[in-house]
Formats: structure tokens, sequence, C-alpha cells
């Protein structure tokens, strides 16, 4: 009977301990490869990870983590993205008007997903990128921590300057 008990407590602490995160990295494969990267080490952990992606992000359809919503919008805009001699000749301001376009479309169509935000409102933590400001807007709807992560050393914007 001992040996029942002992089984039963240690079940309920492992089952204690666990977090279900929530985790929304910005549209790319290299952005999604640092965060499910994360995510792996997490669910290993035992705790139950979410990993957000559009369903133009195919790369990411075989990770048993993602769930992938209707990225309509996003697709739309991005069906003839800016080639690579068009994106260097766009001006530093231009540029990060386009990126700041797609995150924009990208988050409408995050949030206009009832089935993600009702998921993510169930959530003990979101997990985010620095340089993608839609994990911060969701997180602060729904009233829940956010933990943002960054693939950059801290000294980055100053070997920039």
């Amino acid at each position: 009977m001992a040996a029942f008990r002992t089984l039963v407590y240690l079940a309920i602490l492992s089952y204690c301990l666990a977090a279900n995160f929530v985790m929304f990295p910005m549209f790319s494969r290299s952005h999604y490869m640092l965060v499910a990267r994360l995510g792996q080490e997490l669910a290993e952990r035992g705790h139950q990870v979410k990993i957000f992606v559009g369903a133009s992000q195919s790369f990411a359809a075989n990770d048993p983590n993602v769930r992938i919503f209707n990225d309509v919008k996003f697709a739309k805009f991005f069906s003839a993205p800016p080639t690579a001699s068009e994106f260097k000749a766009m001006a530093g301001i231009a540029e990060m008007k386009f990126v700041l376009k797609l995150q924009s479309l990208y988050c409408d169509d995050m949030f206009s997903n009832a089935e993600l935000m009702e998921e993510t409102r169930h959530a003990d933590l979101v997990v985010g990128e620095l340089f993608y400001l839609c994990s911060s807007l969701v997180a602060d709807k729904l009233s829940l921590p956010l933990v943002i992560i960054s693939a950059v050393s801290i000294s980055s914007p100053t070997s920039i300057a």
C-alpha cells in the first residue's frame, strides 16, 4: 500500500510540475528552428508544448508540437515576394516597413483564428521572439506571462553601430 501511495504521489507531483507552453515563432525556417529546438527540450522534460505556425510554413508540418493555423492574408500578400535584388535595393526604412507589414498580416491571421486563441488562453506561459511583436500582443491580450527569446547576442545591436 505504501508503494502505491508513493507512486500516486510521484505521479501527481510530476503532473503538477509540468507547464503548458505556447510558442509563436516569426515566419521563416530559421525562426521556427530556434523555437522548435526549445520546444523539443521542454516536451522531453514533460511539459506540454504547442508551437503555432501558419499553413504557409510547410516545413514545420511534421513536428508533433506544431499547431497550424490558416494564414490567408499573409500567404496572399507574400505569394509574390520581392526578389533578392529587390529586397537588397530597399532602403533600411522600406525594408523594416515591409517586414512589419508581413508581421501585421501574420498576426491578424493568428488573432482571427478562434481555435488558436482558445488553446492559447489555457496556456501557462507564452514564448515569443524578440523581433516578433505579435507574441507580446497575444500574451498581453490574454493576460499571460511572456518570455522573450533572442538568437542574437546582447552585443549585436552595438556591433552594428
